[in-house]
């Protein structure tokens, strides 16, 4: 069992207008320019224990992502494009070798990382159809079954009004790709519950 808590900001707006859905349904109203950056950091370390003794090997990758919307229908369905605007990823091997792929420090980057990943900075990464609940409706470029497990604003809104106390819950399927599995799918699900509301912002408890 997996529990985080998230603070909703950027695009997520809570408890604004909406006429379909009441005037105090939690949605995501988007807007044609609007855009969403944020960093995520990965720090990995590996232990080989071998008759010799160990082995150890770390690796920190640092990505800024954007999601930029570019357009939005009639029915408040948004297309989103998401793109890497910088990366760093250095990795320290065991035998003292360091490998460095830097965006900002082109010149400092080991020449094979700096030709493998220079291709993905500010190209997009993904483009999809999402609703005013934050539910992908249409993966137009991306792997699709990813954001069925996950979806890009990491919950779905309820699409009505929610108070302290309450919960709702989605339903999914994940999807184990080798070399996890043989495309098996498992059924999931999560539920979400509000903590606290207060100045315009919500607190909530996730539990998959």
């Amino acid at each position: 069992m997996k529990t985080a808590y998230l603070a909703l900001a950027g695009l997520v707006v809570s408890a604004l207008p909406a006429a379909a859905q009441g005037p105090d349904a939690w949605q995501f109203r988007w807007q044609k320019g609007q855009a969403l950056t944020y960093k995520v950091e990965h720090t990995t370390t590996l232990t080989e224990t071998l008759n010799t003794g160990k082995t150890e090997s770390t690796s920190k990758l640092n990505l800024v992502k954007r999601w930029q919307v570019t357009a939005v229908d009639a029915k408040n369905v948004a297309s989103l494009e998401l793109s890497l605007v910088a990366m760093r990823h250095e990795q320290k091997r065991s035998n003292g070798e360091v490998l460095l792929f830097d965006s900002a420090d082109l010149a400092k980057s080991t020449p094979e990382l700096k030709e493998q990943m220079g291709k993905f900075i500010g190209k997009p990464l993904a483009n999809l159809r999402i609703d005013s609940t934050g539910r992908v409706v249409e993966v137009i470029l991306g792997v699709a079954n990813r954001y069925e497990s996950e979806p890009p604003f990491v919950l779905v809104l309820p699409g009505q009004a929610v108070a302290p106390g309450q919960s709702w819950q989605r339903n999914f399927e994940l999807a184990l790709d080798p070399p996890l599995g043989t495309s098996d799918k498992l059924k999931g699900k999560q539920i979400y519950l509000v903590k606290t509301v207060a100045a315009g912002k919500a607190t909530l408890d996730t539990t998959t």
